[in-house]
Protein backbone atom coordinates (compact mmCIF):
# COMPACT_ATOMS: atom_id res chain seq x y z
CA UNK A 1 0.00 0.00 0.00
CA UNK A 2 2.64 2.49 -1.20
CA UNK A 3 1.89 6.18 -2.41
CA UNK A 4 0.86 6.08 -5.84
CA UNK A 5 3.12 8.71 -7.68
CA UNK A 6 6.86 9.58 -7.05
CA UNK A 7 6.65 12.49 -8.42
CA UNK A 8 3.29 13.49 -6.04
CA UNK A 9 5.29 12.18 -3.24
CA UNK A 10 8.27 15.29 -3.97
CA UNK A 11 5.54 18.23 -3.88
CA UNK A 12 4.32 17.42 -0.93
CA UNK A 13 7.61 16.40 0.92
CA UNK A 14 8.67 19.94 -0.07
CA UNK A 15 5.64 21.26 1.34
CA UNK A 16 5.99 19.64 4.80
CA UNK A 17 9.25 19.28 5.07
CA UNK A 18 10.39 22.83 6.44
CA UNK A 19 7.65 22.88 8.40
CA UNK A 20 8.68 19.66 10.43
CA UNK A 21 12.17 20.70 10.18
CA UNK A 22 11.73 23.80 11.88
CA UNK A 23 12.52 23.27 15.76
CA UNK A 24 9.89 25.40 17.57
CA UNK A 25 10.12 23.08 20.70
CA UNK A 26 11.22 25.78 22.83
CA UNK A 27 8.39 28.02 21.97
CA UNK A 28 6.05 25.16 23.81
CA UNK A 29 5.66 26.54 27.51
CA UNK A 30 3.29 23.04 28.67
CA UNK A 31 2.54 19.90 27.75
CA UNK A 32 -0.73 18.43 28.57
CA UNK A 33 -2.23 15.27 27.72
CA UNK A 34 -5.61 13.37 28.01
CA UNK A 35 -5.93 9.54 27.79
CA UNK A 36 -8.80 7.12 27.59
CA UNK A 37 -9.47 3.28 26.99
CA UNK A 38 -12.23 1.33 26.98
CA UNK A 39 -12.06 -2.36 27.33
CA UNK A 40 -15.15 -3.87 28.91
CA UNK A 41 -18.05 -2.04 27.76
CA UNK A 42 -20.60 -4.92 29.48
CA UNK A 43 -19.52 -6.15 32.95
CA UNK A 44 -22.75 -8.50 32.25
CA UNK A 45 -23.26 -10.14 28.59
CA UNK A 46 -26.92 -10.29 28.34
CA UNK A 47 -27.33 -13.00 25.93
CA UNK A 48 -24.46 -15.60 25.76
CA UNK A 49 -25.14 -16.34 22.04
CA UNK A 50 -25.10 -12.54 21.10
CA UNK A 51 -21.21 -11.61 21.13
CA UNK A 52 -20.79 -9.29 23.41
CA UNK A 53 -19.25 -5.84 22.74
CA UNK A 54 -15.84 -6.05 24.85
CA UNK A 55 -12.65 -5.57 23.97
CA UNK A 56 -9.13 -7.20 25.05
CA UNK A 57 -6.52 -4.01 25.26
CA UNK A 58 -7.98 -0.43 25.56
CA UNK A 59 -6.75 -0.61 29.06
CA UNK A 60 -3.30 -1.80 28.53
CA UNK A 61 -2.99 1.24 25.32
CA UNK A 62 -4.61 3.87 27.69
CA UNK A 63 -1.78 2.92 30.53
CA UNK A 64 1.17 2.40 28.45
CA UNK A 65 0.39 5.61 26.00
CA UNK A 66 -0.10 7.48 29.64
CA UNK A 67 3.50 6.21 30.80
CA UNK A 68 4.68 7.21 27.25
CA UNK A 69 3.37 10.73 27.58
CA UNK A 70 4.69 11.35 31.15
CA UNK A 71 8.13 10.25 29.61
CA UNK A 72 7.72 12.99 27.51
CA UNK A 73 7.21 15.46 29.72
CA UNK A 74 3.40 15.98 29.74
CA UNK A 75 1.00 16.32 32.68
CA UNK A 76 -1.40 13.69 31.91
CA UNK A 77 -4.64 12.93 33.52
CA UNK A 78 -6.26 9.53 32.27
CA UNK A 79 -9.32 7.11 32.84
CA UNK A 80 -9.51 3.28 31.63
CA UNK A 81 -11.32 0.54 32.57
CA UNK A 82 -9.57 -2.89 32.02
CA UNK A 83 -11.02 -6.57 31.06
CA UNK A 84 -12.50 -7.18 34.61
CA UNK A 85 -13.91 -4.02 34.42
CA UNK A 86 -12.28 -2.07 36.64
CA UNK A 87 -12.31 1.82 36.84
CA UNK A 88 -8.53 3.52 36.48
CA UNK A 89 -8.25 7.09 37.08
CA UNK A 90 -4.31 8.51 36.59
CA UNK A 91 -3.30 4.64 37.22
CA UNK A 92 -4.81 3.76 40.15
CA UNK A 93 -7.59 1.29 40.92
CA UNK A 94 -10.68 2.79 42.09
CA UNK A 95 -12.07 -0.03 43.46
CA UNK A 96 -15.20 -0.34 41.59
CA UNK A 97 -16.31 -2.38 38.64
CA UNK A 98 -18.44 -0.38 35.90
CA UNK A 99 -22.18 -0.74 36.01
CA UNK A 100 -24.63 -1.91 33.08
CA UNK A 101 -27.36 0.37 33.85
CA UNK A 102 -25.90 3.44 35.41
CA UNK A 103 -22.51 5.33 34.57
CA UNK A 104 -19.91 5.99 37.52
CA UNK A 105 -18.72 9.48 37.13
CA UNK A 106 -15.44 8.34 37.61
CA UNK A 107 -15.14 5.95 34.20
CA UNK A 108 -14.33 7.62 31.38
CA UNK A 109 -18.13 8.22 29.70
CA UNK A 110 -18.95 11.36 27.10
CA UNK A 111 -20.10 13.54 30.18
CA UNK A 112 -16.99 12.37 32.09
CA UNK A 113 -14.38 13.19 28.80
CA UNK A 114 -16.32 16.61 28.00
CA UNK A 115 -15.94 17.79 31.51
CA UNK A 116 -11.78 16.70 31.60
CA UNK A 117 -11.57 18.71 28.50
CA UNK A 118 -13.08 21.59 29.56
CA UNK A 119 -10.85 21.18 32.75
CA UNK A 120 -8.07 21.51 30.78
CA UNK A 121 -9.10 24.03 28.76
CA UNK A 122 -8.78 26.43 32.24
CA UNK A 123 -4.70 25.23 32.11
CA UNK A 124 -3.62 24.79 28.77
CA UNK A 125 -2.83 27.89 27.21
CA UNK A 126 -2.00 29.49 23.92
CA UNK A 127 1.43 28.32 23.98
CA UNK A 128 1.39 25.11 24.88
CA UNK A 129 0.69 21.41 23.49
CA UNK A 130 -2.48 19.45 24.14
CA UNK A 131 -3.01 15.78 23.33
CA UNK A 132 -5.87 13.34 23.08
CA UNK A 133 -5.98 10.08 23.01
CA UNK A 134 -8.82 7.16 23.20
CA UNK A 135 -8.26 3.77 22.47
CA UNK A 136 -11.89 1.63 22.39
CA UNK A 137 -14.36 1.41 19.92
CA UNK A 138 -15.39 3.39 17.13
CA UNK A 139 -18.71 3.88 14.50
CA UNK A 140 -19.76 5.22 11.21
CA UNK A 141 -23.12 6.93 10.44
CA UNK A 142 -24.59 5.76 7.44
CA UNK A 143 -23.17 7.70 5.22
CA UNK A 144 -19.39 7.62 6.56
CA UNK A 145 -19.15 10.99 4.73
CA UNK A 146 -21.29 12.88 7.20
CA UNK A 147 -20.28 11.76 10.65
CA UNK A 148 -17.92 9.25 12.65
CA UNK A 149 -17.89 8.73 16.69
CA UNK A 150 -15.88 7.20 19.16
CA UNK A 151 -17.37 5.13 21.65
CA UNK A 152 -16.98 5.90 25.53
CA UNK A 153 -18.12 3.75 28.35
CA UNK A 154 -21.90 4.39 28.79
CA UNK A 155 -22.45 4.38 24.85
CA UNK A 156 -23.14 0.98 24.30
CA UNK A 157 -26.62 -0.30 24.12
CA UNK A 158 -28.55 -3.63 23.74
CA UNK A 159 -31.64 -4.29 21.63
CA UNK A 160 -33.37 -7.17 22.78
CA UNK A 161 -36.04 -7.49 19.80
CA UNK A 162 -34.68 -10.22 17.65
CA UNK A 163 -37.56 -9.31 14.88
CA UNK A 164 -35.55 -6.00 14.53
CA UNK A 165 -32.72 -6.09 12.11
CA UNK A 166 -29.53 -4.99 13.70
CA UNK A 167 -30.53 -5.89 17.11
CA UNK A 168 -28.14 -6.57 19.91
CA UNK A 169 -25.37 -4.55 20.81
CA UNK A 170 -25.14 -1.55 19.63
CA UNK A 171 -23.60 1.63 19.86
CA UNK A 172 -25.42 5.03 21.00
CA UNK A 173 -24.80 8.22 18.96
CA UNK A 174 -26.05 10.63 21.45
CA UNK A 175 -24.08 8.84 24.42
CA UNK A 176 -21.43 8.65 21.99
CA UNK A 177 -18.81 11.74 20.57
CA UNK A 178 -18.93 12.84 17.21
CA UNK A 179 -16.43 13.98 15.26
CA UNK A 180 -18.08 17.50 14.36
CA UNK A 181 -18.93 17.43 17.81
CA UNK A 182 -15.75 17.02 19.12
CA UNK A 183 -14.13 19.61 16.92
CA UNK A 184 -16.40 21.89 18.45
CA UNK A 185 -15.58 20.99 21.97
CA UNK A 186 -11.70 21.40 21.24
CA UNK A 187 -12.49 24.55 19.42
CA UNK A 188 -14.48 26.03 22.98
CA UNK A 189 -12.33 24.64 25.58
CA UNK A 190 -8.36 24.37 24.25
CA UNK A 191 -6.99 27.76 23.66
CA UNK A 192 -3.29 26.23 21.80
CA UNK A 193 -3.56 25.72 18.48
CA UNK A 194 -1.22 22.68 18.90
CA UNK A 195 -3.45 20.50 19.45
CA UNK A 196 -2.85 16.55 18.04
CA UNK A 197 -6.01 13.50 18.70
CA UNK A 198 -5.16 10.07 18.28
CA UNK A 199 -7.66 7.85 18.09
CA UNK A 200 -7.22 4.12 18.21
CA UNK A 201 -11.02 3.29 17.03
CA UNK A 202 -12.81 2.27 14.01
CA UNK A 203 -14.00 4.24 11.40
CA UNK A 204 -11.95 7.34 12.98
CA UNK A 205 -10.61 8.12 9.82
CA UNK A 206 -13.49 10.40 9.33
CA UNK A 207 -12.43 12.46 12.70
CA UNK A 208 -10.29 14.20 9.67
CA UNK A 209 -11.87 17.36 8.49
CA UNK A 210 -10.11 18.02 5.20
CA UNK A 211 -9.46 16.48 1.80
CA UNK A 212 -5.42 16.99 2.43
CA UNK A 213 -5.05 13.12 3.21
CA UNK A 214 -5.62 12.50 -0.41
CA UNK A 215 -2.17 12.44 -0.77
CA UNK A 216 -1.62 9.72 1.54
CA UNK A 217 -4.33 7.58 1.14
CA UNK A 218 -7.56 7.75 0.16
CA UNK A 219 -10.59 8.64 2.93
CA UNK A 220 -12.33 5.32 1.71
CA UNK A 221 -9.51 3.19 1.73
CA UNK A 222 -10.59 -0.34 2.72
CA UNK A 223 -7.78 -2.89 2.06
CA UNK A 224 -5.71 -3.94 -0.70
CA UNK A 225 -4.40 -1.54 -3.73
CA UNK A 226 -5.57 2.25 -3.15
CA UNK A 227 -7.05 4.12 -6.69
CA UNK A 228 -6.05 7.57 -6.36
CA UNK A 229 -7.33 9.19 -9.66
CA UNK A 230 -5.27 12.15 -11.27
CA UNK A 231 -8.27 14.30 -10.09
CA UNK A 232 -8.27 13.21 -6.71
CA UNK A 233 -4.30 14.24 -6.70
CA UNK A 234 -5.19 17.59 -8.21
CA UNK A 235 -7.84 17.96 -5.47
CA UNK A 236 -5.64 17.40 -2.67
CA UNK A 237 -2.87 19.92 -4.24
CA UNK A 238 -5.71 22.61 -4.65
CA UNK A 239 -6.95 21.91 -1.66
CA UNK A 240 -3.03 21.96 0.49
CA UNK A 241 -2.55 25.68 -1.37
CA UNK A 242 -5.98 26.66 -0.17
CA UNK A 243 -6.01 24.89 3.10
CA UNK A 244 -10.17 23.94 2.64
CA UNK A 245 -11.62 22.43 5.40
CA UNK A 246 -14.25 19.85 5.20
CA UNK A 247 -17.86 20.10 6.72
CA UNK A 248 -17.33 17.36 8.84
CA UNK A 249 -14.73 16.36 11.48
CA UNK A 250 -12.12 17.89 12.57
CA UNK A 251 -11.10 21.11 10.98
CA UNK A 252 -7.39 21.24 10.02
CA UNK A 253 -7.20 24.82 11.52
CA UNK A 254 -8.42 22.73 15.17
CA UNK A 255 -6.22 20.39 15.54
CA UNK A 256 -3.62 17.18 13.72
CA UNK A 257 -5.80 14.16 13.71
CA UNK A 258 -3.72 10.90 13.56
CA UNK A 259 -6.20 8.21 12.79
CA UNK A 260 -5.70 4.14 13.28
CA UNK A 261 -8.41 3.73 10.39
CA UNK A 262 -10.21 5.29 7.38
CA UNK A 263 -13.68 6.56 7.39
CA UNK A 264 -15.14 3.10 6.52
CA UNK A 265 -12.39 1.13 7.61
CA UNK A 266 -12.46 -1.18 10.98
CA UNK A 267 -8.60 -1.51 12.70
CA UNK A 268 -7.33 -4.59 14.98
CA UNK A 269 -5.64 -5.51 18.04
CA UNK A 270 -3.92 -8.77 18.86
CA UNK A 271 -2.37 -10.79 21.11
CA UNK A 272 1.80 -11.62 21.62
CA UNK A 273 3.20 -10.34 20.46
CA UNK A 274 1.26 -6.91 20.32
CA UNK A 275 -0.88 -6.83 23.17
CA UNK A 276 -1.94 -3.66 22.37
CA UNK A 277 -4.41 -1.86 19.60
CA UNK A 278 -2.21 -2.72 16.33
CA UNK A 279 -2.07 1.31 16.08
CA UNK A 280 -0.89 1.81 19.51
CA UNK A 281 1.75 -0.98 19.17
CA UNK A 282 3.87 1.09 17.00
CA UNK A 283 2.61 4.61 18.33
CA UNK A 284 4.51 3.26 21.76
CA UNK A 285 7.76 2.49 19.84
CA UNK A 286 7.70 6.44 18.45
CA UNK A 287 9.36 8.40 21.13
CA UNK A 288 12.46 5.97 20.58
CA UNK A 289 12.33 5.23 16.79
CA UNK A 290 10.63 7.24 14.65
CA UNK A 291 13.11 10.86 14.61
CA UNK A 292 13.00 10.40 10.95
CA UNK A 293 15.26 13.64 9.94
CA UNK A 294 17.26 13.25 13.24
CA UNK A 295 16.62 16.52 14.63
CA UNK A 296 15.75 15.24 18.20
CA UNK A 297 12.14 15.85 17.83
CA UNK A 298 9.49 13.41 16.55
CA UNK A 299 6.84 15.16 14.54
CA UNK A 300 3.21 13.74 14.16
CA UNK A 301 3.88 13.17 10.84
CA UNK A 302 7.14 11.20 11.63
CA UNK A 303 4.95 9.24 14.04
CA UNK A 304 2.52 8.70 11.44
CA UNK A 305 5.07 7.50 8.79
CA UNK A 306 6.48 5.25 11.23
CA UNK A 307 3.48 3.63 12.24
CA UNK A 308 2.48 3.41 8.77
CA UNK A 309 5.18 1.37 7.92
CA UNK A 310 5.01 -0.91 11.00
CA UNK A 311 1.65 -1.73 10.38
CA UNK A 312 2.47 -2.39 6.41
CA UNK A 313 5.22 -4.90 7.32
CA UNK A 314 4.40 -6.38 10.69
CA UNK A 315 0.93 -6.53 9.89
CA UNK A 316 -1.22 -6.42 6.66
CA UNK A 317 1.53 -8.33 5.20
CA UNK A 318 1.46 -11.28 7.38
CA UNK A 319 -2.94 -10.93 7.60
CA UNK A 320 -5.32 -11.90 5.12
CA UNK A 321 -6.75 -9.07 3.07
CA UNK A 322 -9.52 -8.70 5.12
CA UNK A 323 -7.93 -7.74 7.72
CA UNK A 324 -5.80 -4.82 6.74
CA UNK A 325 -6.03 -1.39 7.66
CA UNK A 326 -4.33 1.86 7.04
CA UNK A 327 -4.10 4.66 9.72
CA UNK A 328 -4.46 8.30 8.66
CA UNK A 329 -3.02 12.05 9.66
CA UNK A 330 -4.85 15.32 8.71
CA UNK A 331 -2.74 17.08 6.29
CA UNK A 332 -1.58 20.90 6.31
CA UNK A 333 1.09 23.48 6.21
CA UNK A 334 2.08 22.96 10.24
CA UNK A 335 3.53 19.60 11.84
CA UNK A 336 3.83 19.57 15.50
CA UNK A 337 6.48 18.05 17.58
CA UNK A 338 5.09 15.34 19.53
CA UNK A 339 7.57 14.11 21.72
Amino acid sequence: MARVRVFFLLIVAAMVGSCSMFDYSGLVTHKYALVYGVTRYVLNPLVSSTPDPNLSYPGADAQDVAAMLTNAGYTVHSRWIDPSGEIFVDGVDQGTTINDFSVDPRAPSKARIELDVQNYGLQAGSNDTFVFYFSGHGMPNADPSTQEWFVPYGAIMYLQDSSIEGHGYYGDPSSSIGDSEFGGILSASIATPRKVVILDTCNSGGFIGNSLEADIMPAHYTGGTPIVTPAEIGQAIANYATFQASAGGISPYNAEVLAAAGSNESCYEYSAPFNHGIMTYFLLQAPSQADLNNDGHVTVLEAFSFVKAGINTQWNGKVGSSATFSPHVSGGPVDFVLF
